[in-house]
């Protein structure tokens, strides 16, 4: 009948160096359940299409039909709407037309936030 000291019941275990070692090491087991990621992927996914889709619609209603002629709109990209030119002349007068007014008139046809525009001058085939 061995009597239990009632200092070892609340007093935590000293670990050895070795058990010590293999807590610090041991890494949380990794979870096999792609669901979390995936719903995250797709809300993104979702979020760019309806972006995309607003800034387009609101390009085809707002551009004047000169400049929506020679200019296409590639999409946008972390706010910055990006827009396809044939020429610099051309994106001369796109950045004309988006400075006096033309870019408040696509955000706010889109409903999204647009911090600015970036042009790329790519030759038509």
């Amino acid at each position: 009948m061995g009597s239990t000291d009632p200092r070892s019941l609340h007093t935590p275990r000293r670990l050895d160096p070795l058990d010590r070692l293999r807590t610090m090491r041991v890494r949380p087991e990794r979870a096999r359940d792609l669901h979390e990621d995936m719903a995250t992927q797709m809300k993104s996914i979702r979020k760019v299409s309806r972006a995309e889709s607003a800034i387009a619609q609101a390009w085809s209603a707002a551009a004047p039909d000169a400049i929506a002629d020679r200019c296409t709109l590639i999409g946008i990209k972390a706010g910055q709407v990006e827009i396809a030119v044939p020429d610099a002349p051309t994106r001369y007068q796109a950045d004309r037309w988006l400075r006096s007014g033309g870019l408040m008139e696509l955000s706010a046809l889109a409903k999204i936030p647009v911090r600015g525009v970036r042009f790329r001058i790519v030759s038509r085939p």
